[in-house]
């Protein structure tokens, strides 16, 4: 009973020191460090494959929803994009951010031969407004566009 109890302890004194994420930017689960193991790339993501963007905004009746405002299949504006992301550091982690995207770009392929590929990249303005922050959904990444391919990203979307 008494190594129950002590596991109890031990349990809720870690889940209180972890506490709740707040704030206006990601908080990665683990702590990016200098060691080859935690640099992370668009290479484990289907992101060579995509040939096709979309780009999806919050609904405002539902901001949950990201319905697409524009489909782009020009190859090279898709390459151009895609260089865009891939130059961001990315990191592999898991982040916790304080607000729903501010946009989404869904990728995915046209050809018949890579059929079912599909990436999500949810995209967030960061606090300082200058960069885009930008989760791969379900692949543990986390990237931080510079300042440069950001505002070009940016100049793209409102091209749109």
């Amino acid at each position: 009973m008494r190594a129950i109890n002590g596991a109890c302890m031990l349990l809720l004194l870690s889940m209180m020191a972890m506490g709740c994420g707040g704030g206006g930017t990601a908080i990665p689960a683990a702590m990016p460090n200098e060691h080859a193991e935690n640099k992370a790339s668009l290479d484990r993501t289907n992101a060579a494959a995509i040939n096709k963007l979309e780009l999806c905004k919050p609904d405002d009746a539902y901001p949950d929803r990201y319905p697409a405002v524009a489909g782009i299949m020009d190859a090279e504006v898709v390459q151009r994009v895609k260089t865009w992301m891939t130059n961001a550091s990315w990191q592999n982690a898991e982040v916790s951010m304080s607000r729903p995207p501010d946009l989404k770009l869904v990728g995915t392929s046209t050809d018949p031969a890579v059929s079912g590929v599909r990436e999500t990249f949810a995209i967030w303005v960061s606090p300082n407004k200058r960069n885009y922050e930008i989760v791969v959904e379900g692949r543990g990444l986390y990237g931080r566009m510079s300042e440069r391919d950001s505002s070009r990203l940016r100049k793209w979307i409102e091209s749109l």
